[in-house]
């Protein structure tokens, strides 16, 4: 059997066999150099942390999504400035909503297509009667060309 093996079903908490049982009795674990644990242990560490910023930045970027904020970085940096707990998702929805008022730049506008636009009128006047489509521009130019006068 390998060690590795063995100490992997060991962290993962499954039973061992009777021969991983007497691999590990008999194993002389003081060959095992202190650096090596040291240095694997460093490894563990920094791929935590790597894990932890990589789950927190994307909390960030699911919270700038449902806030409709542009700028995650951005989000958080005035939040850690003004002392806001960014582990805190209300904290962070109310402290948004109140950058959003102040700095409305990092934030899309909520805006409702042709909400300023008026209605659009389905034919054109003077296309004596012929229907176009508001979308279909080169419909409407070539209507506007027909129906342009003539030039003196």
């Amino acid at each position: 059997m390998n060690l590795k093996n063995t100490i992997q079903k060991l962290l993962n908490n499954e039973e061992l066999n009777a021969l991983e049982k007497a691999e590990l009795e008999n194993f002389d674990f003081s060959r095992i150099s202190g650096d090596a644990v040291d240095s694997l242990q460093h490894e563990c560490d920094t791929l935590r942390r790597e894990l932890d910023q990589l789950r927190h930045e994307r909390r960030m970027k699911e919270l700038c999504r449902e806030l409709h904020c542009t700028d995650p970085d951005y989000l958080e940096f005035c939040a850690r400035r003004s002392n806001v707990d960014t582990g805190d998702d209300e904290a962070m929805r109310k402290f948004a909503a109140e950058l959003a008022q102040s700095s409305p730049g990092c934030f899309t506008a909520h805006i409702v297509p042709g909400s300023s636009a008026g209605s659009v009128p389905v034919s054109l006047p003077g296309a004596a009667g012929r229907e176009t489509h508001p979308c279909d521009r080169i419909g409407s130019i070539a209507a506007s060309i027909s129906d342009a006068p003539d030039a003196l």
